[in-house]
């Protein structure tokens, strides 16, 4: 299963390229989907990004106009799930997809993205750490910031309607690897330094006035 091979890696303290190694053998029957996946999130082709942000506008219209009970909607994610991971595995044998064709770049790119998927991982495990060693050596200061950013999210939360901030998050989140392959990110970053670099200076300025 996916998220079973997935959460499995996740906890083993082996060297990172044992771990992309297992991660990559536990993970062989997803291999098509997840190299498919990578090429509309890094946008290979211009429309992709118009087509994904198109393809979950209309979920998300749909289930605002549906409006569906809480449970029912996620009994049926639930589902999709199962589908899915029935399916995905024995796409060979509908005939969608064949050892042969997979090649040499695929399964460069396949191994591409288990290194980042490793890291991902590596990511969230010292960002844990890292918030459980401040809570225990600053537990007031934590405390603090913990509540300080749950009343922001409440706010935020309580201004803006649910299912329109969740809709931003996804669009964001699923635009967001293609966002840096294409240097997008880089730019906003340097545009937004040169204008705070900008305020800066006005306040100086107008400080020694």
């Amino acid at each position: 299963m996916f998220f079973s091979a997935y959460i499995y890696c996740f906890y083993t303290k082996t060297q990172e390229q044992t771990r992309v190694q297992q991660l990559s053998e536990n993970l062989q029957e997803w291999r098509y989907i997840l190299v498919l996946v990578d090429k509309w999130l890094n946008w290979e082709k211009d429309e992709y990004p118009m087509i994904m942000s198109g393809a979950i506008t209309t979920g998300f219209f749909l289930f605002w106009f549906l409006n569906p009970p809480v449970l029912s909607a996620l009994a049926f994610a639930v589902m999709c799930v199962c589908v899915a991971d029935y399916v995905v595995p024995r796409l060979h044998e509908f005939g969608i997809s064949t050892a042969e064709e997979w090649t040499d770049e695929k399964e460069a790119k396949y191994i591409e993205i288990c290194k980042n998927m490793v890291w991902g991982q590596g990511l969230l495990l010292k960002a844990y750490n890292w918030a459980r060693m401040q809570r225990e050596q600053k537990p007031k200061l934590f405390f603090c910031a913990a509540v300080i950013c749950l009343l922001f999210v409440g706010f935020i939360a309580g201004a803006i309607p649910n299912l329109f901030l969740v809709y931003i998050l996804v669009t964001f989140a699923v635009l967001l690897p293609g966002l840096h392959r294409k240097g997008y990110l880089l730019q906003w970053k340097i545009l937004f330094l040169q204008q705070f670099v900008k305020i800066v200076q006005k306040m100086r300025e107008g400080r020694l006035k």
